[in-house]
């Protein structure tokens, strides 16, 4: 019950959006750890004869999602999890030349992953990303809800999120997700995770730090411009970052960016 009122609590994150918000969340928590008492960052918790050793980081910018999580637990009917999530919010709008304000146009968002999912005994991780977009006059249920989740050792690669319907001229707000969520949950097919009570000892992680990347928004007219809320600078070839942008990364957002000129190579 405790894990389904934590589970809530990340999925329900953010729902009185508008404008342009980034979130972070890095929370770890062991057997009957109430949501209030979960910990962030690394270190050591045990519960009665359970306990977890943990590792979480996340840290998010406009077009940039990085997280990591890591759990080493061993547990007597109990559980262990450890769960990153980062994400961001985003109003944009979009004018074209050649497409009239009022037209409907479809954008396709593209984003580069690349890290790691590893378990040991009775451990599990994985990866989910989400994307959504919104109309301004509903910012509850959106127009796309594209998730997908990676559970492969090794994910390494350019992914397309299904086409985004937007209308030329008037705003709209474009959502990206990450969560990573290693420890004695399985993966619940593509709607976030379950906590099963379990005897085991183990370990999960989730590594992808060094991504996600915004690799491309190309509209249904290669000369289509973005105006974001965030100032963020979109192009039909993803994210521009700022100077200030990869100060607050720091050598983080470089490897992402050697990893996409290596794809494109």
């Amino acid at each position: 019950m405790k894990a389904t009122i934590f589970s809530m609590m990340l999925a329900t994150a953010g729902l009185c959006h508008a404008g342009a918000i980034l979130e972070t969340q890095a929370d770890s928590c062991l057997d009957t750890s109430a949501p209030g008492t979960c910990k962030g960052g690394s270190g050591t918790m045990t519960d009665g004869g359970n306990s977890q050793t943990y590792a979480v980081s996340a840290a998010s910018l406009y077009g940039f999602l990085h997280v990591s999580a890591s759990s080493t637990f061993n547990v007597t009917n109990g559980w262990a999890l450890a769960l990153g999530y980062v994400g961001f919010y985003d109003d944009v709008t979009i004018t074209s030349p050649t497409h009239a304000n009022g037209t409907a146009g479809t954008l396709h968002l593209s984003y580069y992953i690349d890290g790691t999912n590893t378990h040991t005994g009775g451990g599990n991780a994985f990866l989910q990303v989400i994307a959504r977009d919104y109309a301004e006059t509903d910012l509850v249920n959106p127009v796309v809800n594209y998730v997908q989740d990676f559970n492969g050792a090794s994910v390494n690669g350019t992914f397309a999120v299904t086409a985004f319907p937007f209308i030329y001229g008037t705003q709209f707000e474009i959502y990206l997700s990450m969560q990573a969520t290693a420890g004695t949950i399985t993966d619940n097919g593509g709607h976030g995770y379950n906590n099963p009570v379990v005897t085991a000892s183990g370990s999960g992680s989730s590594n992808f730090y060094n991504t996600l990347v915004v690799t491309g928004m190309q509209t249904d007219s290669s000369d289509g411009t973005f105006n974001s809320t965030s100032g963020q600078t979109y192009t039909q070839d993803g994210v521009v970052p700022e100077p200030a942008t990869w100060a607050l990364v720091g050598l983080a957002i470089p490897v992402v960016l050697w990893k996409r000129r290596r794809m494109r190579a």
